[in-house]
Order: C-alpha cells, then structure tokens, then sequence
C-alpha cells in the first residue's frame, strides 16, 4: 500500500526510526538473517521508504543526528531514493543533554549540520531543551542558559549551512506558557533568515498558544519565510486532526506551500526495548479535552 495516495492535504506523520532498524532494513538478508525472519521476508522489504515493498510504503520519516552522526554502516536513510522520499534531520538536543553524546556543543553542532545537508531535506537546528533544567547532570539549570545556548548555535546554522535547498528549521521551546512565550520572543527576530519553525518542549501541543504566536509574527511580518512548521514528539489521533486544520488553514489564508508534519519514535522503542508490536488504535466514546 502507498499511504502517499491518500493523505491529500492533510499533515504529514513522520515515523521516527532507531539505529537498529535503519540498519538492518538496509542489510543483506544473510542466512542467519532468514532464520529469524517469516517464510519469504526479507531484510529490505522492511524499508517502509521503499516503493517496491511488499508491505507498505510510507516515504517520509525523520531521523536523529544521534543515531546518524559518525555512523559509518549504509542505512534506508543514507540509501534512500531522495526524489521519492522527504527525511527531517532531528538534531539530537534531549541526547546531548542526556550525556547520551560524546562530543563538545561545538563540535556537535557542526557534524549535526554537517550530516544534515549531506543527506536531509528539512532540518532541525540543534537546542538545548528547556526540560534540562530538571536534569542536574545536563549542566544547565535556567531557562536563560538553555536559550543562549540554542540562540548561539542559531546563528552558527545560519552563518555556515551551505545548502540553499535545505530547509533549516528554528526550535522554540518551553516548559510553561511563560518559558514559551519569552523563548519565542528571543527566537522570532532569527525566524526571517530561517524557513521553519520546530516547536518542543512541555508546551508543543498547545495549539491555541501557538496560532497566537504565528499571528503576532505574521503581524510583525517574522512569518514571511516559513515554509515548515513541525511539532516533536507526538502521534495522537486527536492531534493529526489539530494539525491538519493548521496546514489547511495556512495554506489558505497564508501560502499554499507550507507543510506541517509531527513525529513519534514510539513504535521503534516499543519493539526495540520490550518486544511489543503496535498493530492499530483502540476507538472509545469518551472524548477528553
């Protein structure tokens, strides 16, 4: 089945794949490699970016620089046919302040950005997320550093990308509504040397919040360059509906060419840690607001 036929207009859902798998659908399906695998299957026809698989083809996803820089081994991602697939470059911000990453923000920022033009076609400046603060091993411990450090690495984006084509994407963070709304008021004035906008952090799902915020930067004419919009870190039903009326909305009232997409790496966590299968949604007639 190819989703890409039936999704129109609405916003896009990016699975967010692991090392693990990116790898292995890339791999050759070797013997021991066909004893582990259903009668028939094949390492590649688990490459839900591949048109020719048996299974289903989903061609976009996004991807962590994480997982990708430094990484040597062919991947779906590094391999992939890029005039038929869209990947979004994550940075890798919760890994670096998790002591997940092994390099200095200096160096990270640039092999990030580095790994980005060379294989994404939308991608995430690196950050430092808010939810540091609550984390005493990240060496952060106030919204203010979190934000110079991401302002920095902001400008470093913008004075070294080399790809005109690249899609380079402002994050905007927040724990609260008040963290919010001064990250944002520190972000927008680098939002016109930018074409997009990744919204983090406790606050991301706030659509309401975050359609005020667009408004004032359309009003102070900081929404000019926005071609994407993404939101981290969520795959609610409820949500997909939320954004696709944003898309429709921009589309129409804005420019016809803005996309909007979110992301879960949730499905890849739950068979890579505890071996369970997502097979589809339970409906319920209790609604929750």
């Amino acid at each position: 089945m190819k989703f890409k036929l039936y999704w129109a207009d609405y916003a896009r859902y990016l699975p967010a794949p692991n090392k693990p798998f990116v790898e292995f659908a890339e791999q050759p399906t070797t013997a021991p490699i066909k004893k582990r695998l259903p009668k028939g299957v094949r390492a590649r026809h688990l490459n839900f970016q591949d048109e020719r698989s048996p299974f289903f083809c989903w061609p976009d996803s996004l991807f962590t620089a994480t997982f990708a820089v430094g990484n040597t081994k062919p991947t779906i991602i590094s391999k992939r046919d890029r005039s038929k697939t869209f990947v979004l470059g994550d940075s890798g911000g919760f890994s670096l302040i998790s002591g997940a990453i092994p390099y200095s923000m200096a160096s990270w920022r640039q092999a990030t950005l580095a790994w980005q033009e060379a294989e994404c076609d939308v991608a995430i400046i690196v950050d430092v997320p808010t939810r540091a603060i609550d984390n005493p091993a990240s060496g952060y411990s106030s919204l203010q550093q979190c934000l110079d450090a991401t302002i920095d690495n902001t400008k470093f984006a913008i004075n070294n990308r080399t790809r005109a084509d690249l899609k380079l994407l402002a994050v905007y963070q927040g724990r609260k509504k008040p963290e919010a709304d001064a990250w944002a008021a520190a972000t927008q004035v680098y939002q016109p040397h930018l074409e997009g906008m990744a919204i983090a952090g406790h606050t991301r799902l706030e659509i309401a919040d975050w359609i005020t915020r667009f408004r004032d930067m359309m009003d102070r004419s900081l929404f000019d360059t926005v071609r994407h919009i993404h939101f981290l870190g969520t795959s609610q039903p409820r949500f997909a509906v939320l954004a696709t009326a944003l898309q429709r909305a921009l589309r129409k009232h804005v420019r016809n060419d803005i996309d909007v997409t979110f992301d879960s790496s949730t499905s890849f966590t739950f068979v890579h840690k505890f071996g369970q299968i997502i097979t589809g949604l339970e409906a319920s007639s209790k609604i929750s607001v």
